[in-house]
């Protein structure tokens, strides 16, 4: 799925695209991962933080997208980065979630 994301954006704009793998912990059985997703998130969220204070950026152009575990992982990221990223897109088995 990542790489279908990051062409996907790159297709139609000059972004920097972040992708968080996370595989080891997401594979090792859905219980697992699903415990694991609020550290992802925080994580992700701190990492975020780190990079715009100390290498520049905008909040404003900041979009977390996620897809099902995945979709909680960036819903605590963007939560965890104070609410500062401007979009969040979360999939969850066909259904969008995304807070503008």
């Amino acid at each position: 799925m990542n790489p279908l994301i990051r062409d996907a954006f790159l297709a139609v704009a000059d972004v920097n695209v972040i992708v968080v793998d996370w595989g080891m912990l997401a594979n090792e059985g859905y219980t697992t991962a699903m415990s694991g997703v609020p550290s992802v998130g925080q994580h992700l969220g701190n990492f975020l933080v780190w990079l715009i204070n100390n290498a520049g950026g905008n909040w404003n152009n900041v979009h977390l997208v996620g897809f099902s575990l995945g979709a909680h992982a960036v819903g605590n990221a963007g939560r965890q980065a104070g609410g500062r990223p401007s979009r969040v897109t979360g999939n969850i088995h066909d259904i969008s979630i995304i807070k503008s």
